[in-house]
């Protein structure tokens, strides 16, 4: 099992930092889906293309920091359907959550886009703020 750095108050305040952008009103995570190729020929699996403040996201949740090495990703996903479980999460689940937030568009185009728009990555950082003001 890899170890990596806990999130110090400032990790936890850089990533609190993108709730509001994430989710400002009018603004949506996908600025556009790819079906063709630069020749113009349709391509069997489209792309999404993302807005800046997700992109910007995803790169500060690829920190050693916030990432869990050891994550269990059908143990996660249970996690993370429900609401009051992710109400009480740990430091430990928040960081297996963003871990399988992050992981998940390397499987399933247009991921990152679904998380936030259901509001998956809403919870989770409303529950990093409660983390963050019991420290």
């Amino acid at each position: 099992m890899t170890r990596t750095p806990q999130p110090t108050a400032r990790d936890v305040q850089d990533l609190l930092a993108f709730l509001p952008k994430l989710y400002a009103e009018g603004s949506t995570p996908i600025k556009s889906v790819h079906s063709k190729d630069a020749d113009g020929e349709i391509v069997a699996f489209p792309w999404a293309e993302y807005d800046d403040v997700v992109n910007e996201f995803m790169n500060r949740i690829r920190r050693d920091c916030w990432y869990d090495y050891g994550y269990v990703p059908a143990e996660v996903e249970e996690l993370i359907e429900s609401e009051e479980a992710i109400k009480a999460a740990t430091m430990p689940q928040i960081r297996a959550m963003l871990t399988y937030v992050l992981r998940g568009e390397r499987f399933s185009d247009g991921w990152w886009g679904h998380m936030i728009e259901a509001g998956y990555v809403r919870r989770i950082l409303e529950r990093l703020a409660e983390l963050q003001r019991e420290l």
